[in-house]
């Protein structure tokens, strides 16, 4: 992924968006949300029961196989820090960029290499969920 494909921004602020470093992978999946009244019935049939408004939500995995430490891990790292976020990031059932507000998963990286001027890290990686 040789362009930026994410923005970034706390939700509510009037600060404008970042750009953050591509990812090396976006696993984007999408989740029904059903009624608290969907289940299976006596005889067997589901009732899935989909909520009519934000009935779907998405979820996306990002993930960093390497990252620099300092300020390209603390740009991404703190990008993500507010509660929710607005993210600007290409959806593929749309077909084009859609911005959705998120909230942010566990956080983890491996720290790799560490020695004077080589300090990497590796597989940054955490969910952000559609609120």
């Amino acid at each position: 992924m040789a362009e930026t494909l994410l923005q970034v921004k706390e939700t509510g602020s009037t600060f404008p968006a970042v750009t953050i470093k591509s990812p090396s992978a976006i696993t984007w999946s999408i989740q029904d949300i059903s009624s608290p009244d969907a289940g299976r019935t006596l005889d067997g049939i589901m009732h899935k029961e989909r909520l009519p408004v934000g009935g779907q939500k998405r979820k996306l995995k990002l993930e960093w196989n390497v990252v620099r430490f300092g300020s390209e891990s603390s740009d991404i790292l703190q990008a993500f820090t507010p509660e929710y976020v607005d993210v600007t990031y290409p959806d593929p059932q749309e077909g084009t960029l859609a911005t959705r507000t998120f909230y942010t998963g566990d956080k983890e990286l491996t720290f790799a290499t560490w020695w004077d001027g080589n300090q990497l890290l590796t597989n940054l990686s955490f969910s952000i969920i559609e609120r």
